[in-house]
């Protein structure tokens, strides 16, 4: 039977090989299955971690829509003000326009009505003249040109040329003393007199009296009295003779 027993041991042998092999083939298996179930795990986390994310994201998305949709309402709301204020604007320049359209027209009422009763009073008062000829808005005519005189007062020897304005500027000293320089050539009939010169206006300011004063200038402005001299105390023109 020696035969028969070696049959039995090599069947043992192999027996014990397979179930070694399948042993071995099972614990691989088993242990991929397991790093299989530990990375579906990783996996599921961070498909849920993105979740998260996406979540976060989409919440950003809907905050930065509301956010857009206010600064579209606020765009909205400021060009509605743009409007209103350009409406606005155009509606001042119209009402400042009619203003100084009014301005322009009263200006000449200014001479009437202030001017022509206190400047033969002022210079009385001051020079102890009488005024033979007092002219008011002076419009003149020759070769072509045009000039104008707001008024005009006349003694003896002595002209006294005013210029009238709402509010007296700088310019507007530099203006007198060009009219004072162009006052014979339409004016030669009292060529040799001497001239002085006068500013008027409602809004006279310190600095601008004493720009007056720098020409020999006397300057009216509006007073108790209708219209009375606003010059330094002491201050007495020396008026320019007419050449």
């Amino acid at each position: 039977m020696p035969a028969v027993e070696d049959r039995v041991d090599h069947l043992e042998i192999a027996l014990q090989n397979f179930i070694h092999s399948v042993g071995i083939e099972f614990n691989k298996a088993y242990n991929s299955n397991e790093e299989f179930k530990l990375e579906m795990k990783e996996f599921k986390d961070e498909m849920r971690e993105f979740k998260d994310e996406m979540k976060e994201f989409k919440d950003e998305m809907r905050e930065f829509k509301d956010e857009m949709k206010e600064f579209k309402d606020e765009m909205r709301g400021f060009k509605d003000e743009m409007k209103e204020f350009k409406n606005e604007v155009q509606l001042n320049i119209k009402d400042l326009n009619k203003k100084f359209g009014d301005m322009s027209r009263k200006l000449g009422t200014i001479v009437e009505d202030l001017v022509l009763p206190s400047m033969p009073r002022i210079i009385r008062e001051k020079f102890d003249y009488e005024l033979e000829e007092f002219s008011i808005n002076i419009k003149m005519k020759k070769d072509g040109r045009n000039q104008e005189f707001d008024a005009i007062g006349i003694y003896k020897n002595f002209v006294f040329l005013n210029s009238t304005k709402t509010t007296i500027r700088e310019s507007d000293v530099s203006q007198l003393q060009q009219l004072i320089e162009v006052f014979p050539t339409w004016f030669p009939q009292h060529k040799g007199k001497k001239i002085y010169g006068i500013l008027a206006g409602f809004d006279v300011s310190d600095s601008i009296i004493q720009l007056c004063e720098r020409p020999d200038f006397l300057v009216m402005g509006v007073g108790g009295d209708l219209m009375e001299l606003v010059n330094s105390k002491d201050f007495m023109p020396n008026g320019k003779r007419i050449a």
